[in-house]
């Protein structure tokens, strides 16, 4: 039994990739934050390559 592809409004689907993966990036800052590890600003360079990383995959799916 063929069923139709689900449809999604693309503007919902991308602002919850980008609302999921700024959570994602600000959830890691702040348990970073507070459990007082070192070179915050580096990290969070890095942090900032894997969100986008993640959002390009996601973006692929």
């Amino acid at each position: 039994m063929p069923t139709a592809p689900p449809h999604v409004n693309p503007r919902v689907a991308v602002l919850s990739i980008l609302g999921f993966w700024s959570f994602y990036f600000v959830v890691n800052t702040l348990r970073m934050a507070l459990a007082m590890s070192g070179n915050q600003l580096e990290m969070m360079g890095r942090r900032a390559v894997i969100v986008l990383a993640g959002i390009a995959l996601t973006m692929m799916l």
